[in-house]
């Protein structure tokens, strides 16, 4: 199956050999062997691209290219690729939008090949004519290529109508207009059956017969739906957000004697729901603000009775006058563009302040460092001294480690203490005669490697 078509229209036709050609809808016409693509022709169509991907000649390199075809001469074959002997069609895609896939190729092993595969987004290349050679896609030879991802739309949005009459979408501004479609766009679709299905849009969609609604898919509106139950013909109201998947959903039940009354996408509907007992003798009427009545549920939820009678008539009223609220991100959007600047703007001064400050707090303490070794002096009869600047070094310690910013002494700290040190730079304490007799006498190389050091330990 290729399209619908008339006697009038003209289909187009790719083939493997890189050639391809538009003639006319025939009942028997051959139009070449070994074919990649047949579709129906628009002239003047520029929305459509080919996406081709090929080798020049047996050894050549290999190109990639996007085109697309508005205008040619009837049954006759043109070529879109290089005609060189040996030539190859790589990766061919028909895109009905513009859409821009991305490519995964794997390149033929080699002794010296470092990167046997890499990805290739067709977006980053721009559509010209059918006649262009192309970009260099690779020296090397491919062993492969394969879609690894769809892609988007690279055009404008593109405007759509759907004719009634035969339940087709188009282009030409025949029916009710749906909207500029763009990207993952979706098109939302209410049938009778109870059922509600997303489509995307495709010119060669086809709906169904039962069609009660179709427009352009907006997540934020919510289906209010009043529906009789099948089981014991109860009448139930249920509000849901359609969920944005592809399939055929069914939002009233599976069982075929389910039916839809009444459904609206109104924000806060109102509705009239006349009523008879079961003895015929008395009519009821109440008028139900749906959005006060029930809360948003799933689509597979059952809903909330309405009533038991025998359902006579049900009325859409006027809706109470409230839009829908506009989307988190597009709430978002106004403030961040008019504060942004601001917000940077105030982030970077008080970054500079914050290292301007640091800075300082740096070179005072340094010159402060620098005045505490300048007064560094070994006075007479230092032992208490030095318990007190023990306890103060302790201290200091302690309040570091419990807090992680830079301490900033606030006046210099001036020690004073006594030691006495032996030819090899190390420290006299009182009983360092009787360890040193039990532990004996010290090895020659370690004492050397303690006198060659340059440094006084100070052992506290």
């Amino acid at each position: 199956y290729v399209g619908m078509c008339s006697d009038l229209d003209d289909i187009i036709v790719f083939r493997e050999d890189g050639n391809f050609l538009v003639t006319k809808v025939n009942g028997k016409v051959f139009v070449g062997k070994n074919i990649l693509h047949v579709d129906v022709f628009k002239k003047g169509d520029d929305r459509t691209v080919y996406n081709v991907a090929y080798r020049d000649g047996l050894k050549g390199s290999n190109y990639i290219k996007r085109f697309s075809v508005t205008a040619i001469t009837r049954d006759k074959e043109y070529d879109f690729i290089s005609q060189t002997k040996g030539s190859k069609i790589l990766y061919f895609s028909a895109n009905p939008n513009g859409e821009a896939e991305l490519l995964r190729i794997t390149l033929r092993p080699s002794p010296k090949l470092k990167k046997p595969t890499f990805d290739y987004d067709f977006s980053e290349l721009a559509i010209k004519g059918r006649g262009t050679k192309g970009n260099i896609l690779s020296k090397k030879a491919i062993a492969k290529i394969v879609k690894k991802e769809d892609g988007v739309s690279t055009l404008g949005a593109m405007r759509i109508w759907f004719d009634e009459s035969v339940k087709r979408l188009n282009t030409d501004e025949r029916g009710v207009y749906l909207g500029a479609f763009s990207a993952d766009d979706k098109i939302l679709t209410v049938m009778g059956s109870g059922e509600y299905k997303l489509y995307n849009f495709d010119l060669t969609n086809h709906f169904e017969e039962d069609l009660l609604l179709i427009q352009k898919y907006d997540s934020r509106k919510i289906i209010s739906a009043l529906y009789l139950e099948s089981g014991n013909k109860t009448l139930f109201i249920k509000r849901f957000v359609p969920e944005p998947v592809d399939k055929k959903i069914n939002f009233i039940g599976d069982s075929p004697k389910s039916k839809l009354i009444e459904f609206s996408l109104d924000y806060k509907p109102l509705i009239e729901i006349i009523t008879k007992s079961e003895n015929g003798k008395e009519t009821f009427k109440a008028e139900i603000d749906i959005a006060a009545f029930i809360g948003i549920k799933s689509f597979k939820a059952k809903g909330k009775k309405v009533s038991a009678e025998k359902l006579i008539k049900a009325n859409w009223l006027d809706s109470i006058a409230v839009d829908y609220p506009e989307t988190k991100a597009a709430a978002i959007e106004p403030l961040s563009e008019v504060a942004n600047d601001q917000t940077d703007e105030k982030t970077n001064t008080a970054l500079s302040t914050d290292i301007s400050i640091q800075l300082d707090d740096l070179e005072s303490m340094d010159q402060e460092s620098n005045e505490t070794e300048a007064n560094f002096e070994i006075p007479d009869n230092a032992t208490a001294q030095m318990e007190e600047s023990e306890a103060e070094t302790e201290l200091e310690t302690e309040l570091e480690t419990e807090t992680e910013e830079i301490p900033i002494p606030k006046k210099s700290t001036h020690i004073e203490f006594e030691i006495e040190l032996d030819d090899q730079h190390i420290i006299i304490e009182e009983d360092f005669e009787n360890a040193k007799s039990k532990q004996g006498k010290e090895p020659e190389t370690k004492k050397k490697e303690k006198g060659n050091d340059g440094q006084i330990v100070l052992d506290f």
